[in-house]
């Protein structure tokens, strides 16, 4: 599959990497459909994260498709449409109990996906944690009904409301 990847600093690059398995009975693998670049990707490139590894797929910020599952995942299954979280966290450790999950003490824990494990600038991505790390997206009317109320409150950034139902019209149409 395809990744972006960190390969030195200054260097990113397109490379080949098998598709990812299943390494935790808590882990989902997640068919990535959209994602994005946070400014963490670039403090990587610029050599500012000491944390980050080499040869590692970069990003952490991604919405895609659960195509496998763990044996102990309860809250997601495969075919669901899913966001999948900034941070991994166990959810049972000191911090995660406290609501501190971006100090998780677990090897997969915090920012892991995209700095020191394979994140979602990729086809695929493994997801430690699946039911702590990823979300079920928003039924339809869901969205509908937070669209209009944006509209209605004026929380346009700008947009007009045109522009607004154009853009949010491609999402309602997936």
């Amino acid at each position: 599959m395809q990744t972006y990847t960190y390969v030195s600093k200054g260097k990113f690059e397109l490379m080949e990497k098998p598709k990812p398995v299943l390494m935790h009975e808590r882990d989902a693998i997640v068919k990535v459909t959209l994602a994005s670049i946070c400014s963490s990707d670039l403090h990587i490139k610029h050599g500012s994260v000491p944390r980050a590894v080499t040869r590692i797929t970069v990003g952490h910020e991604m919405v895609g498709i659960v195509e496998e599952v763990g044996t102990a995942v309860k809250n997601v299954k495969p075919g669901d449409r899913v966001t999948v979280n900034v941070e991994t966290f166990c959810g049972e450790c000191f911090f995660c109990k406290k609501g501190y999950v971006n100090n998780c003490t677990d090897e997969n824990g915090g920012w892991a996906l995209g700095c020191r494990i394979d994140g979602g600038q990729a086809e695929y991505v493994r997801v430690p944690f699946a039911d702590q790390g990823l979300m079920l997206e928003k039924k339809k009317k869901e969205v509908e009904a937070d669209l209009e109320m944006a509209i209605r409150k004026g929380k346009s950034c700008g947009m007009t409301d045109q522009e607004l139902l154009e853009l949010f019209q491609i999402v309602l149409e997936d």
